[in-house]
């Protein structure tokens, strides 16, 4: 059996063709757009529970500290898709894994697609994609990533952000050091400036997860700072975040 090389963010793996036939034949929305060859394709969640939004915090590698406290990224629950996936297979694959909880995606009736150099499209993708329910967002990056040893590297990054509603009480895995939940009016606030524990606590949101450092400190990165940027043009894709506006 012939076998290519596959770099990904995860580590280089060896493909078989029919494992890179299965992930053409799947690639749907990707089928529309234009990005890098090498880019690591992704997935990311905009979820609810209970009326309030669940973002998780990027793995520990990503903090970083200085004489004000600890800084705490936070990002979409979601990752990278593997080879024979659909997106959402990935997507929800990754909400089990992350957030051990199913997912029920709500399909967006218009896409923004966010170019690497912040170039905003709305695009209408009905009637395209077949049943397949359609992202809200579609962001482009070049991505600085960490290895095991904490060395950074960068990566292209395609990913394609979807709104679910989580069936139930999410926790965090061991993957992520843990969940947030928070109002929409507190999520946008992050996009301001960064914003610690106890001021987060005082405006109704609520974690699960690893025990935080006291003078913890979080802001928006990834997934989770391109909706806050664009909020207001993705509420009119989705009967849901119009309701929470």
């Amino acid at each position: 059996m012939l076998y290519i090389l596959c770099l990904s963010c995860d580590g280089d793996r060896l493909l078989s063709i029919e494992e890179l036939e299965l992930g053409a034949s799947n690639m749907g929305l990707l089928n529309f757009l234009t990005y890098p060859p090498t880019a690591r394709i992704s997935t990311g969640l905009v979820a609810w529970y209970q009326g309030r939004l669940v973002w998780a915090l990027a793995q520990e590698k990503y903090w970083s500290s200085n004489e004000a406290g600890v800084s705490i990224p936070v990002i979409g629950i979601g990752g990278g898709m593997e080879p024979g996936e659909t997106l959402l297979a990935a997507v929800a694959r990754e909400a089990r894994e992350e957030a051990s909880v199913a997912i029920s995606i709500q399909g967006a009736q218009s896409t923004l697609l966010l170019s690497s150099n912040d170039v905003l499209e709305e695009r209408d993708f009905s009637g395209k994609l077949a049943e397949e329910p359609a992202p809200l967002l579609v962001w482009q990056r070049q991505v600085t990533l960490r290895d095991d040893c904490g060395n950074p590297y960068d990566r292209d990054y395609v990913n394609a952000v979807y709104e679910a509603m989580l069936s139930q009480q999410p926790y965090p895995s061991s993957e992520i050091p843990g969940l947030l939940f928070m109002p929409v009016a507190v999520f946008l606030a992050l996009l301001e400036q960064p914003t610690d524990w106890n001021d987060l606590q005082q405006q109704g949101v609520e974690y699960l997860g690893k025990q935080l450092p006291t003078d913890a400190a979080f802001y928006l990165q990834g997934s989770a700072e391109f909706v806050a940027r664009h909020w207001h043009r993705l509420a009119g894709a989705v009967l849901s975040l119009d309701k929470q506006l």
